[in-house]
C-alpha cells in the first residue's frame, strides 16, 4: 500500500511541527509549506500527486483561500482541509457544497485534526466515485 501524501500548509512553523509529527505518526508522508506560494512550488515539485491540502486560512504572501482556488484551477478534485484559529465566517467565498473543503479550528486536538482528515479523504473519495 503507498503512503497517502499530504501537503500542509502554515506561517507557524510551531503548528506545522506539531501537525506532520500526527501526520506522520499515522503513517502519511507530509511535505509542508509556510506560506500559499511555497505551497504551489510544492505543489509543482511533487506534480500535484497528493491526497490532501492542508492549509492555514491567514497567511502572507498568499493566503489559504487564495490557495485552494489556485489549486483548484490545477486539480479541483484535490481536498482541502482549512485550519484557523480565526472565524469561519473568513471563508464566505468558499463553496462549502462541495466535498473536498472542510474547516478545523485552532486549537485542536490530534483525535480531532485525524478525524477531520480521515472523514475529508473518504468524503472526497466517495464523491468522486460517483
Amino acid at each position: 500500500m503507498t503512503q497517502r501524501r499530504i501537503v500542509l500548509v502554515d506561517d507557524d512553523s510551531g503548528i506545522r511541527v506539531f501537525v506532520a509529527a500526527i501526520l506522520k505518526a499515522r503513517g502519511f508522508e507530509v511535505h509542508d509549506a509556510a506560506d500559499g506560494q511555497e505551497a504551489l512550488e510544492v505543489l509543482k515539485e511533487l506534480g500535484v500527486a497528493v491526497d490532501l491540502l492542508i492549509t492555514d486560512i491567514k497567511m502572507p504572501r498568499m493566503d489559504g483561500t487564495a490557495l485552494a482556488r489556485a489549486l483548484a484551477q490545477i486539480s479541483p478534485t484535490i481536498p482541502v482541509l482549512f485550519i484557523s484559529g480565526w472565524t469561519f465566517d473568513l471563508l464566505e467565498d468558499v463553496d462549502w457544497r462541495k466535498p473536498q473543503y472542510a474547516f478545523l479550528g485552532k486549537p485542536f486536538l490530534p483525535a480531532s485534526l485525524m478525524h477531520s482528515v480521515d472523514e475529508l479523504l473518504a468524503r472526497s473519495k466517495a464523491a468522486g466515485a460517483e
